[in-house]
C-alpha cells in the first residue's frame, strides 16, 4: 500500500491520467494500473428566465431557465449534472413539494426537468399558486464534479391573475350632450398590481 500526496495545483477543466506500477526488492514489476479522472473546481451558473424579478405576473404556468458550466471536461463545454429549484410561499412560510403536490413546512429543493440532453435548459410546472401572494423562486445547478453555484438565481414575484375592472360614470350611455366638461369613472383591481 502506498500513498502519494504531492503538492499539486492542476488547471481547471482538464482530464488527467495517472499511471502507476510497483517494484519489489527482487525487481519484480507489477502490471501497470491506470486511472483517468477529471479536475473541475469551477462553479456552474444558473439563471431563472421566467418569471421576471420583482413584478406582478398574470401567469405562472411555467418557471424556466438555463444552467451552464464553463468546464470543458467532456468536450461539450457543459458538464451540468442537475438543476434544483426551491419555491417559497413568502406569505404562508411554506415551500412547494412536487412529491406531496402541496405546500409544506420543510425546506424543499427539487430537481427540475430538462428539455435538452446536456441539462442546460430546465423548467418546472404544476405548482398550485394562490392569487395575490408573494413567492420567492430560487435555482441552483450542480456540475459533474459536485460543485454548485453558491449565488443562486432568485426571483421574487406576486401572482396576480385577476383582471381589473373599470366603469364610465359620465357620459351616460346613449345620452346626447351639447357640452361635456368632464369624463368620470371608477377603476377597481382586486389583485396586487
Amino acid at each position: 500500500t502506498g500513498i502519494s500526496t504531492p503538492t499539486w495545483s492542476p488547471p481547471d477543466g482538464r482530464r488527467y491520467r495517472i499511471r502507476t506500477r510497483s517494484v519489489d526488492t527482487a525487481r519484480n514489476i507489477s502490471t501497470e494500473s491506470t486511472r483517468i479522472f477529471y479536475f473541475d473546481s469551477l462553479l456552474p451558473d444558473t439563471l431563472i428566465q421566467h418569471p421576471p424579478n420583482n413584478n406582478p405576473v398574470t401567469t405562472l404556468a411555467t418557471i424556466s431557465g438555463t444552467s451552464s458550466d464553463t468546464s470543458m471536461l467532456d468536450g461539450s463545454g457543459n458538464t451540468i449534472q442537475k438543476t434544483e429549484i426551491r419555491v417559497y410561499f413568502i406569505d404562508a412560510n411554506n415551500y412547494w413539494s412536487p412529491d406531496d403536490n402541496d405546500w409544506v413546512a420543510e425546506d424543499t429543493w427539487y430537481v427540475a426537468p430538462s428539455t435538452v440532453s446536456d441539462l442546460t435548459v430546465w423548467f418546472s410546472t404544476g405548482i398550485n399558486w394562490f392569487a395575490n401572494y408573494r413567492y420567492r423562486i430560487e435555482a441552483r445547478a450542480f456540475d459533474k464534479a459536485g460543485n454548485y453555484d453558491i449565488d443562486w438565481s432568485t426571483r421574487t414575484v406576486i401572482y396576480d391573475p385577476i383582471t381589473p375592472e373599470s366603469y364610465i360614470s359620465i357620459p351616460k350611455e346613449g345620452v346626447y350632450y351639447s357640452t361635456i366638461d368632464r369624463i368620470t369613472g371608477t377603476a377597481y383591481d382586486a389583485g396586487s398590481g
